[in-house]
């Protein structure tokens, strides 16, 4: 049985813009700091895009359609990596032992997870690799990027953690 015109031509468009938009889709993830799932999170798009393309009427939609899945992908990506449980146990420790109370060691754990929820994946490794003594190189060796990327990386998280600490010490402040 033959497709329909109109699926046909849908199938075609995504094969036509499909190879000019999977290199933006895995360099936009990478630029995230999900680069190891980039090739995974681009056939989720992938895949959005084969189960819309006949609403889809133009390349320039499937473009705008695609980096918006992305967009929600890596969103979901990220929801699903946050939380107390991807935050290794000894680095909160490390951040509430010096507490007095605890109340205080409460708030402190509290900070410390607003503030790494902040941060990308890869941020969020880095830091808390540095918080347990590892060397830029170290830590570029075993994530296999440059140092220098590291240093990037690290700077931006210092950016994201000063505003974070700043966002939570007004809140703290509003509601007391």
């Amino acid at each position: 049985m033959a497709e329909p015109a109109d699926l046909q031509d849908a199938r075609a468009r995504f094969e036509r813009v499909w190879p000019d938009l999977l290199p933006v889709l895995l360099g936009l993830f990478r630029h995230h700091g999900l680069g190891h799932q980039a090739q995974d999170l681009a056939q989720q798009v992938a895949l959005r895009l084969l189960v819309r393309f006949e609403a889809i009427a133009t390349d320039e939609q499937m473009k705008a359609y695609a980096l918006t899945a992305a967009r929600w992908i890596m969103a979901d990506h990220w929801r699903s990596l946050r939380g107390a449980e991807t935050v290794p146990l000894d680095v909160l420790q490390d951040v509430t032992a010096e507490a007095a109370t605890p109340s205080e060691a409460m708030e402190a754990r509290q900070a410390a997870l607003a503030v790494l929820a902040q941060l990308t994946p890869r941020e969020s490794e880095i830091v808390v690799r540095v918080m347990r003594g590892e060397s830029v190189d170290e830590i570029g060796r075993s994530m296999r990027v440059a140092p220098a990327t590291v240093r990037s990386l690290l700077r931006h998280a210092r950016r994201r953690i000063v505003s974070a600490l700043i966002d939570y010490d007004d809140r703290e402040r509003t509601s007391k």
